[in-house]
């Protein structure tokens, strides 16, 4: 509503100057000019003091001021006045002023509202992160509304109504930020958890990181503020081979101060690691004394995968989705110690970790990608 007012005081303005001081000769060659008027604060408490400025650009040779007490009739081109008024003001500036181009005319207005109490303020607080461990930082935000002034509690100093300041507390810290206006004051509180226990760091390699086909690699693993891992305690070793295809292993090791994860890689690399598989058909023989007889494309790879010098034989029946294991024993022959479910084909194989006990019995466990 007050846009549509100035507006309004504006055209009546410019055309009752065109009618009643212009000749209609020139009444077409009238310029605006920029005219500013302001209230600074636009909102007082009733008894408080506002300061009422205007100005103008240009060859102005007066102004009008109206709707502020102590200013009335002809006026400078610019000026300001301190008022203390009890109720709302609406103030109109009014200048003319001639140019190269003609007449100029300008208008601008403003208002001063006056309450008769000042509003209350608001503080907001916060702390990003929320939780930091010991020797970090964390940065402390406030704003506020309606406040000339801020502090803070806790030994921690703060300037302005708003803005952000950076803290590295010793333990677990909760700040009061209090901000003050004419309307009283409004306080808010922030915390930032500090744990004085680190979460675990884990690292972990294999050794060697490259290997041939069929080749074997060792995982080690160590870590600190861990109470136990994954694959064991907080660090330990772990036998991979024979390896066929570039795999890794995820170590995950827990603690007081939550969990940790470091990822190891070995690569399988030089001549047949691509053509590790490109196995040949079982022989007639060996599918009779497994009952493969009548199963098609049965296909087997040979390695020494319990390192006794002696070939063993790794089986895929696609019919049946199975994995076969046999080991060579001392007179010869091959005994299936090992059968793998839903396995679609040889490549699923990462590795297989063939360990003897004291009694000289062999636990298998075969590695697959599912």
């Amino acid at each position: 509503m007050v846009n549509m007012d100035i507006k309004s005081v504006r055209a009546f303005f410019r055309l009752t100057l065109m009618a009643l001081f212009l000749p209609s000769s020139v009444a077409l060659a009238l310029v605006e000019i920029e005219v500013n008027a302001t209230f600074t604060p636009a909102t007082i408490v009733n008894g408080d003091s506002s300061l009422f400025r205007w100005s103008s650009q240009g060859n102005v040779s007066s102004c009008f001021v109206s709707g502020v007490p102590g200013l009335s009739g002809r006026q400078e081109a610019f000026g300001s006045i301190s008022v203390s008024p009890a109720s709302n003001l609406q103030a109109s500036v009014n200048c003319i002023g001639s140019g190269p181009d003609g007449r100029e005319v300008g208008f601008d207005a403003a208002n001063l509202t006056v309450v008769d109490t000042a509003p209350v303020p608001t503080v907001n607080a916060s702390f990003n992160p929320t939780s930091i461990f010991i020797g970090q930082s964390s940065t402390l935000s406030w704003s506020s509304t309606n406040a000339s002034s801020c502090s803070a509690n806790s030994g921690v100093s703060i300037s302005g109504t708003s803005g952000s300041i950076v803290v590295t507390p010793s333990g677990t810290l909760t700040v009061t930020v209090t901000c003050s206006g004419a309307g009283g004051s409004a306080s808010d509180s922030a915390t930032v958890s500090v744990s004085t226990t680190f979460p675990p760091f884990v690292s972990a390699s294999f050794l060697p990181s490259f290997v041939s086909p069929g080749g074997f690699s060792t995982l080690f693993w160590s870590s600190s503020n861990a109470d136990f891992c994954n694959l064991g305690g907080p660090f330990g070793t772990r036998f991979f081979g024979p390896l066929f295809f570039s795999t890794f292993e995820t170590v995950i090791c827990f603690g007081p101060g939550g969990t940790g994860v470091a990822t190891a890689f070995v690569s399988v690399v030089g001549f047949g690691a691509e053509e590790s598989f490109a196995t040949q058909e079982l022989d007639q023989k060996s599918r009779a004394e497994l009952g493969l007889t009548n199963m098609l494309a049965v296909s087997y790879l040979q390695h020494d995968f319990n390192d006794d010098g002696q070939l063993d034989q790794l089986i895929h029946v696609p019919e049946r989705q199975q994995l076969l294991l046999r080991l060579s024993q001392l007179n010869g022959s091959l005994q299936l110690i090992k059968v793998v479910n839903e396995i679609d084909r040889l490549e699923q194989v990462r590795t297989i970790l063939i360990q003897q006990d004291l009694h000289g019995i062999d636990t298998v466990q075969v590695i697959i990608e599912r």
